[in-house]
């Protein structure tokens, strides 16, 4: 029923992989890796968050995402859990096959 994730557990898991990063890697490259975290996250939640509330997007890429996405939520719900991209389905082998995507789609 979200569209983002909470912000009080969210917080939870930022010192969670901030402690890791800093047990892992010396400081600087651990603020780094935590930086680089938190900007992928937040774009994956802006992704979600457009590909829900945006209207039509205007460049090819996305609209296919979003027509795989809603595909995702309304009739495959157990396939196509990418978000910003179809990589991930791949390996764990969630991709929607081609024949169950609608007319057009490429």
């Amino acid at each position: 029923m979200r569209l983002v994730f909470p912000p009080v557990p969210a917080l939870f898991f930022a010192l969670v992989l901030y402690t890791l990063a800093r047990l892992t890697f010396p400081i600087g490259m651990s603020h780094s890796v935590f930086a680089g975290i938190v900007a992928g996250y937040v774009a994956y939640d802006l992704t979600h968050y457009y590909l829900h509330q945006g209207g039509t997007p205007s460049i090819d890429y996305f609209r296919r995402l979003k027509t795989y996405h809603t595909l995702h939520h309304y009739n495959h719900q157990q396939l196509g859990f990418g978000i910003s991209s179809k990589l991930w389905d791949y390996p764990f082998g969630t991709l929607i096959p081609e024949n169950l995507m609608p007319r057009g789609y490429k």
